[in-house]
């Protein structure tokens, strides 16, 4: 009896796609795929955002929009002047703003 006896759903449904096979190709969707491409940029903003926030605890829903399109505002400036060739360190276009 050296069938492999599978109780496992997930690996019923892995099993039936992979067969006996260790490896094969699978066609990604083009979304899923640029999705993972891009997904940097995401990451690195809300990293550079991280950095020097200006959120401060306030009590006003409209506070917190605001604080968080300037903080959005600056990470763009600083992207869009690194792509320029204009860009300088983070922390010192920041204080240039202030």
């Amino acid at each position: 009896m050296d069938m492999l006896v599978v109780e496992n759903t997930n690996a019923n449904k892995v099993h039936s796609v992979f067969g006996e096979a260790s490896k094969k190709i699978l066609l990604i969707p083009a979304v899923i795929d640029n999705y993972n491409y891009h997904i940097d940029g995401v990451d690195i903003a809300d990293q550079l955002q991280g950095y020097y926030g200006t959120q401060v605890p306030v009590c006003h829903t409209w506070m917190l929009l605001f604080f968080w399109l300037l903080d959005t505002s600056i990470v763009n400036t600083f992207r869009i002047s690194k792509a320029l060739n204009l860009a300088m360190i983070y922390k010192d276009l920041r204080i240039n703003l202030v």
